[in-house]
């Protein structure tokens, strides 16, 4: 069937399919709590659409193309066709949609139709979700990794008839056929998360297509031994003898996708992927890299030719380069003359300004007279290449080279030919990049142990260059501080329920059984922009750039760590230890933590004093007490310096430190996009939360204006934050229940709301964040 790739492809499970899983599966929850709502923005998009006569035969044809039956019609048609894959995955994915539709018609009660006229010409009316909608769009996205693109839109194009016709027959509102197609998209996924599916890279037959067109005549071909992303790459022998190499950018391919791209530079970012932009432009941003490192001398592949061909695929065609990879060879028979030659091949790629962005052993290459003495080297698969000149990149391709020559001839060895070649300072300065999250992904795979290996090449590191030692920052998750500390909260529990003799809590109780939980639900699913901003403000306060999904879940992680340690000990001792595993120094990671917190300070309070004036709400900020504090922190901070200053051995550690971190801070708040990041993500964190206490007091039926909203969480915040217990816990509780209170809100809706509050921003994230924490440091990142 020319309309279906190749089906023996092996099946992949992609971090993208995981993606759309869980954000399909929390928009169905969220548009069911919309579509309950009965909302009058249904009815304007409804009413119009289902009014309209004279097209029944043809509308009820396409929403006919939504039932189990076409799609048991669809399945057969594939087995007739020997897709027995294809075609056992789409009848899954189609009956798992179908089946969660009818269960959740059977949980949920239908519409009242009462109010709005609707002209139900099939079924019962509306009811979330349609069915139809969520059958077709399971159907599409399980068979999208296994059809060509025109027939892939053909689907796509069939899902919006379907939905509309649902609106027509009067099967659904706008958020119930919205819901379906959410439904669709999650069962879909989790067919292709359990069972994986082709990566959709061109085939040798489509391949030899392509250069055809671009005017080679092709004699013989097979796949190259080295595995290179996102594209198929291929040993080409043309009819002249002449030997190729081409690297094919297909259309069809899952990970060439904008979805795809932007999910992979957010997780690992990676260089030389560029999120938006053609195939035919990476494929010249590869030839544009290899040009330049053969104009500095560099031992490259040669650039032949750029073009598209075939079925829409980018190709480039260069002549590779001789050799073999350094991993094949006996590490015995690797010199110190072949090591040489590695390191003045990679100082000479970056003396162009250039990093390959992927050098492991399979990517560097040792002709056959480098064995014995005669090293030749050079340098294989550019597609990760950068030509920016930007020093994290060049730091990392040396961290690699180190990384997998000491995996083949011993620390020493290597570490010895490094510092001849690049001089101690100079090795020394790539030490924080010796961690398995800041090296690519192919380097040392396979070694057990990895996270002590690169400890171990870490320390002989430091005795071979004498630089100071970063190591990774231990974190204890049960100590007697911690014990210490669970008394601290016992005591605030004492303190927080005197506080609230006065509830009925037997009128708590009812506002529990009488809430409104759609708006639960609601808040629930904004917590996730909390981590995301304050992830944002991180990246923005070092001069590296950080990959946002890692970033975000150590955000996360934080969450759990929080609970244990007060004052947010435990997660700022994270986020330091993932930073410098990131490649950013110690004292740059402190000094990033101190503008971090500076600037969510100083944004917190502007909040709460703008908001408090807004709403005329008395703010006390003076005291005796806190005057003869502030002198005492003045006196000592002072004696402080003055003992920095006095001492040389302190000193010639401290101000060097401190003048980096201030060098940092300047460069971070100069740069606009780092500023911006900062700024806005401190910002987004800070209005979130009162936000999501507003919605907590909608379910009990209650509500304050945003201003008083910020006074009330933000003034809380406050407190719990110098609070000697972890989150505050009990003080937090206490004081918003006062708040709301002091605002108008009755004791009892102003309890439960503060209840609810407290669980989706404290009690439950740290319940992913273990887990997240156990993800972080199983990936290297802590």
């Amino acid at each position: 069937m020319a309309w279906i790739r190749n089906t023996t492809e092996r099946p992949e499970r992609r971090p993208t399919d995981i993606g759309w899983l869980v954000i399909a599966a929390i928009g169905v929850a969220v548009v069911g709590v919309w579509a309950q709502s009965q909302s009058t923005i249904d009815a304007n998009f409804f009413v119009p659409l289902n009014s309209l006569s004279s097209l029944d035969g043809l509308v009820k044809a396409f929403y006919a193309l939504g039932s189990i039956w076409a799609l048991g019609a669809i399945a057969l048609v594939l087995l007739v066709f020997r897709q027995i894959n294809v075609a056992w995955r789409v009848a899954l994915a189609g009956a798992v949609a179908w089946g969660i539709s009818e269960l959740l018609h059977e949980i949920l009660p239908a519409h009242s139709i009462a109010h709005t006229q609707v002209n139900v010409r099939v079924g019962d009316g509306p009811m979330y979700p349609t069915t139809n909608v969520a059958v077709i769009t399971a159907l599409a996205v399980v068979f999208a990794p296994y059809a060509v693109r025109p027939l892939r839109r053909m689907f796509f194009v069939l899902i919006l008839f379907v939905a509309l016709a649902a609106m027509y027959v009067g099967a659904g509102y706008p958020s119930d056929t919205f819901g379906g197609l959410l439904l669709g998209i999650t069962a879909g996924a989790a067919v292709l998360v359990a069972f994986g599916s082709p990566a959709g890279r061109p085939t040798i037959d489509e391949v030899r297509a392509a250069l055809t067109d671009l005017g080679y005549d092709v004699a013989d071909m097979q796949p190259a031994k080295n595995f290179v992303a996102r594209a198929s790459a291929m040993d080409v022998v043309l009819t002249s003898g002449e030997m190729l190499r081409v690297d094919a950018f297909g259309r069809d391919q899952r990970d060439a996708q904008f979805i795809a791209k932007a999910w992979h530079r957010a997780m690992y970012h990676e260089p030389g992927l560029p999120v938006f932009g053609s195939r035919l432009q990476q494929v010249e941003h590869v030839a544009y890299t290899l040009m330049l490192a053969d104009r500095a001398g560099v031992h490259a592949a040669r650039v032949e030719k750029t073009g598209v061909g075939g079925a829409g695929a980018a190709m480039l065609v260069t002549t590779p380069p001789a050799g073999t990879s350094l991993g094949e060879i006996a590490p015995d028979a690797i010199t110190d003359e072949t090591l040489a030659a590695v390191w003045a091949e990679i100082e000479q790629l970056h003396a162009a300004g250039i990093s390959h962005g992927n050098l492991d052993a399979s990517h560097i290459l040792v002709d056959g007279n480098g064995v014995d003495g005669n090293a030749n080297v050079a340098l294989d698969d550019f597609t990760s290449s950068d030509a920016t000149g930007q020093e994290y990149w060049l730091n990392r391709d040396v961290a690699a080279v180190l990384v997998d020559t000491t995996q083949l001839v011993g620390n020493d060895r290597a570490i010895a030919a490094a510092v001849k070649a690049l001089g101690k300072d100079r090795v020394g300065e790539v030490t924080p990049f010796v961690q398995p999250a800041a090296l690519p992904a192919g380097t040392a795979e396979g070694t057990k142990h990895l996270g002590k290996v690169l400890k171990e090449l870490r320390a002989d590191l430091v005795t071979a260059t004498g630089v100071e030692d970063a190591p990774p920052l231990k974190i204890k998750r049960l100590t007697l501080v911690n014990v210490g500390m669970l008394a601290g909260i016992l005591l605030a529990l004492v303190i927080a329920f005197n506080s609230m003799e006065g509830i009925d809590w037997a009128s708590v109780k009812g506002e529990f059984e009488n809430a409104t939980w759609g708006w639960v639900v609601l808040a629930a699913a904004m917590y996730p922009l909390i981590p995301m901003a304050w992830a944002t403000a991180l990246m923005g306060c070092v001069v590296i750039d950080l990959p946002f999904v890692p970033t975000i879940l150590t955000q996360l992680a934080c969450s759990f760590l929080n609970l244990i340690t007060p004052n947010g000990i435990g997660g700022t001792a994270l986020q330091l230890d993932y930073l410098t595993k990131e490649g950013v120094p110690l004292a740059s990671g402190g000094s990033a933590m101190v503008l971090s917190t500076g600037v969510a300070g100083a944004i917190q309070m502007g909040l709460f004093l703008l908001a408090a004036a807004i709403t005329a709400t008395a703010v006390d900020t003076s005291s005796s007490s806190s005057d003869n504090a502030s002198l005492w922190a003045i006196a000592l901070v002072a004696a402080g310096i003055g003992i920095i200053l006095f001492i040389p051995k302190i000193r010639g550690k401290v101000v060097p430190a401190v003048t980096r971190a201030a060098s940092d801070i300047w460069t971070v708040i100069r740069n606009p996009k780092k500023a911006m990041q900062l700024v806005g993500g401190d910002l987004a964190g800070n209005l979130i939360y009162p936000a999501i206490l507003g919605i907590c007091l909608l379910a009990f039926h209650q509500r304050l204006d945003y201003a008083e909203l910020v006074v009330v969480q933000v003034g809380a915040g406050m407190l719990g934050n110098v609070a000697p217990v972890p989150g505050g816990i009990g003080v937090q509780e206490a004081a918003l229940t006062a708040g709301l209170t002091s605002f108008g809100v009755p004791a009892a809706p102003a309890l439960a709301s503060v209840l609810v509050f407290r669980a989706v921003t404290f009690a439950i994230p740290p319940f992913f964040g273990f887990f997240t924490l156990r993800w972080l440091r199983a990936k290297g990142y802590a």
